[in-house]
C-alpha cells in the first residue's frame, strides 16, 4: 500500500501557505514555505511510515493508522491561505485551534496544545 497526494487545485504560486490534506473524511493541517517540495516530502515520509506500519511514533501516527485502517491510497491537498513566511505559523495555529479534540483532525496535539491556547 502506498499513498499518493494530489492537489485539489494546482497552487497559484509556490509561496508560503497553510494547507489541509484530506485523507477521506479526515484531514491534517500544516504550513509550508514551498508547497511543491512539501507535498513530495509528506508523500515520501508517509510511505516510509506506512511500510514500517508505524502507528505509534513520529509525526504521522494518527494519519498512518487512519490510512491503514481505511485502506486509503489517495489524499487531496488544498491550500487554505497564502501569506508571508512570518504569518503562516499564526494562521496555522488559528486553524488548528478550531480542531483541538476533533476526531476529524489527524494532527498530533502534544506540546503544541499549550502553544495553541496562549493567544
Amino acid at each position: 500500500m502506498a499513498i499518493k497526494i494530489t492537489f485539489k487545485e494546482y497552487p497559484e504560486r509556490n509561496e508560503p501557505c497553510v494547507y489541509r490534506i484530506w485523507f477521506g473524511k479526515r484531514f491534517y493541517i500544516g504550513r509550508s514555505i514551498n508547497i511543491l517540495n512539501r507535498i513530495k516530502q509528506h508523500e515520501r515520509e508517509l510511505n516510509v511510515a506506512i511500510l514500517q506500519n508505524n502507528t505509534t511514533s513520529g509525526v504521522y501516527p494518527l494519519i498512518v493508522k487512519h490510512i491503514i485502517d481505511k485502506n486509503i491510497t489517495e489524499a487531496v491537498l488544498e491550500i487554505i491561505e497564502y501569506s508571508d513566511a512570518r504569518n503562516v505559523f499564526f494562521i496555522e495555529k488559528s486553524c488548528l485551534r478550531e480542531f483541538i479534540g476533533s476526531k476529524k483532525c489527524l494532527n498530533v496535539f502534544r506540546a503544541s496544545c499549550r502553544e495553541l491556547r496562549l493567544s
